[in-house]
């Protein structure tokens, strides 16, 4: 029982370190004056007819001039008519672009080093086809912030879409606590989560890290282990930008299948990662999780409530509460908060079957 005690704290610490963090990263304010720099978004995508008119005519609909913005537009042997749909939203877009399509699934490091290569400007940018933002500030205070800062790389924040029922609110929660790790991270030096729906980065650091060589076998990977190698780089400097302009959204899925196959994809992309923090941290939340689910199960056979697994089941309820509270003041997630305490109870559920799933079961991209 103290093993277990132990364990849950050190897993609360480590929450409650990195939300300090969050807490402490400023929100970016943007100037009035804007620095006009040319930038290439970059999207790849298969088979995301439903959501890729609203992602291009998300940008397209940007309050940023349009002869600095070039897209280019990848995609990667879809059967479905996302190829016609993005051509057709790009045309009437009014902005430079280049469309690539591949005969073949090359996958999407492959597909995104192939329109990185052909990118005509300095500044990238890299957004996934199933997201759309709500601001059309968006793209101007990534430039602004880039600008500002000089980063080689900005990590951007990404929310789940408004939805309701359980399985949208575990997403919805964990994804809220990995914006909190990864601002909270970045805060203190020790940045190790990002997402390629929502970054920036420029040409020369993407080059200098001969851009995603390294993994380019890991079916996942094209943020996280990108950004380890960036951190390899002498001098280059990374951020987060804490901006609610900034936010992207993405959807949740749906189906039960569909999730695994992208967590476990996700996940297989722990060994390759050079950062043991990562996997440490992990590792730490899946002992935690496990410890929720032990404590549950002993208590429903004892027949009895211990004073020990009680606390053991508030401190970890409590300290998810709270990292859940501080995200949602910066992601309004509609409604998750109604869902906030049985969804915290569900997670652990959630979070050791992905786990187990992503020892049982080899990763593959979109098929």
């Amino acid at each position: 029982m103290i093993v277990l005690f132990c364990i849950v704290i050190l897993y609360a610490f480590c929450l409650l370190y990195f939300s300090i963090g969050f807490i402490k990263c400023q929100y970016f304010k943007q100037n009035s004056k804007h620095v006009e720099t040319k930038l290439s978004i970059i999207i790849c995508a298969r088979n995301e007819e439903a959501n890729i008119e609203k992602c291009l005519k998300g940008i397209a609909q940007q309050n940023y001039p349009k002869h600095l913005m070039e897209i280019i537009f990848t995609d990667d042997a879809s059967r479905d008519q996302t190829l016609l749909i993005a051509q057709d939203c790009l045309l009437n877009s009014g902005i430079e672009h280049q469309i690539i399509q591949n005969k073949l699934q090359l996958g999407k490091k492959k597909s995104l080093d192939a329109a990185i290569a052909l990118a005509k400007n300095e500044l990238l940018i890299t957004r996934d086809a199933d997201t759309f933002t709500d601001s059309n500030l968006w793209l101007q205070s990534l430039v602004d912030f880039q600008n500002q800062t000089q980063s080689d790389m900005v990590i951007a924040p990404l929310a789940m879409n408004s939805g309701k029922g359980f399985l949208w609110s575990l997403q919805a929660l964990e994804n809220n606590v990995l914006q909190v790790l990864s601002a909270g991270s970045n805060y203190f030096g020790q940045s190790f989560l990002c997402s390629g729906a929502n970054m920036a980065f420029t040409k020369k650091i993407y080059l200098t890290c001969n851009g995603y060589k390294s993994h380019m076998h890991v079916a996942s990977g094209d943020d996280v282990l990108f950004l380890e190698d960036v951190k390899k780089i002498p001098s280059s400097r990374i951020t987060f930008l804490k901006s609610k302009d900034a936010i992207v959204n993405t959807y949740v899925i749906n189906n039960i299948s569909e999730l695994i196959s992208q967590k476990v994809r996700w996940a297989s992309k722990f060994k390759y990662n050079s950062n043991k923090l990562n996997f440490a941290l992990g590792f730490l939340s899946f002992l935690a999780n496990a410890i929720w689910l032990i404590c549950i199960t002993k208590m429903f056979m004892q027949g009895a409530l211990s004073q020990a697994l009680i606390g053991i089941l508030l401190i970890k309820l409590c300290v998810d509460f709270l990292i859940l509270f501080v995200a949602s003041n910066f992601i309004k997630n509609k409604s998750l908060m109604v869902y906030a305490i049985p969804a915290l109870c569900i997670y652990p559920i959630y979070a050791c079957t992905i786990a187990l799933a992503s020892l049982l079961l080899k990763p593959h991209w979109k098929k």
